[in-house]
């Protein structure tokens, strides 16, 4: 089907559709987007997803979403217009953004019947792909818990290391929530990039995590006894502490924007894999309701533990078939 067909099949759909609005007597709403995302907004996201998201959320509204679709009826037709203005956006990132809280407030208004065409299902912009995050492999992981030591704050980074806690947990953790110094610690709440101290990121985030014994040594180094049980460990902001990684990653030669502080978390979940440590422990341990979702994101493999496993098979060998 050629550009000409398929533009052809596009406009029959619509005009059947508004057939379908004159019998079933529908008054689409005489709104623009603007006025709906405000509303839909308010109602839909304002005080249910959390203070970080909102906040992202209400920058892509007012840097973009009111500008650049804020006069165009709700009830639009052409799907082309709405990628065009898109694609005016130059950060792919803040592009998904736009285009996928456009897509939520069309399903909004599709299942409120303010509107029987979603021009969103015809829009097609090319995603913004994710740079991927390292792990560190044992002798990066060696040389980094050595530079660790010398850092002011490096044993939070320790600490995430052997737990894969998040940031914003680890920056959150209090003297009561090691309940048990030697077995596990609590995770129960999260500091956001806005220094605001509040819920996990799921409910799955709250959890108890196993310590390894490995931890322990330089748990010790840390002097609770001055601590009163509310008192927070790392009284440090998100900025600060991304600041402190960045210079060990030079020290290292790792600064090339694959290695951050949630690089941390990838490694604790690729030592777990590679231990064959089963799954949905791992998913519980990182605090994930997704086993899959655990899978596919964190799990890596290093080049030392792939060339092992070939051995296995180099082991068992093979007679050649002649």
């Amino acid at each position: 089907m050629n550009e000409n067909e398929m533009f052809a099949v596009l406009l029959a759909k619509i005009d059947n559709l508004e057939k379908v609005v004159s019998r079933q007597n529908i008054s689409e709403s005489t709104k623009t987007i603007g006025e709906y995302f405000v509303e839909w907004f308010n109602a839909y996201k304002k005080d249910v997803v959390g203070f970080t998201s909102y906040k992202r959320y209400e920058s892509i509204m007012r840097l973009y979403i009111i500008p650049l679709f804020g006069n165009l009826p709700l009830a639009i037709r052409d799907a082309t217009t709405i990628q065009n203005l898109l694609m005016q956006i130059e950060s792919s990132c803040q592009r998904d953004y736009a285009c996928e809280l456009l897509k939520e407030m069309y399903k909004k208004a599709i299942a409120l019947q303010l509107v029987v065409y979603n021009p969103m299902l015809a829009v097609d912009i090319p995603h913004h792909i994710k740079q991927s995050r390292s792990a560190l492999t044992e002798k990066e992981e060696r040389k980094f818990i050595k530079l660790c030591l010398k850092d002011e704050y490096g044993l939070m980074y320790i600490i995430m290391l052997y737990t894969g806690i998040r940031l914003g947990e680890a920056r959150a953790l209090t003297k009561s929530d090691f309940f048990d110094r030697n077995g596990a610690i609590s995770i129960n709440k999260s500091i956001n990039n806005y220094n605001k101290l509040g819920k996990t990121k799921t409910q799955a985030s709250n959890r108890i995590v196993l310590l390894q014994a490995a931890l322990k040594p330089y748990l010790d180094l840390c002097d609770f006894s001055s601590l009163q049980d509310t008192d927070r460990l790392f009284n440090i902001t998100q900025k600060t502490a991304s600041n402190h990684f960045i210079e060990i990653m030079k020290k290292m030669g790792l600064y090339d924007g694959h290695h951050t502080t949630h690089s941390m978390r990838h490694t604790f979940t690729t030592r777990c894999f590679e231990c064959g440590m089963n799954a949905k422990v791992v998913s519980e341990l990182v605090g994930h309701t997704d086993v899959a979702f655990t899978m596919r994101k964190y799990q890596h493999v290093s080049d030392t533990f792939k060339n092992n496993e070939i051995k296995k098979l180099n082991k068992k060998g093979g007679k050649k078939i002649s």
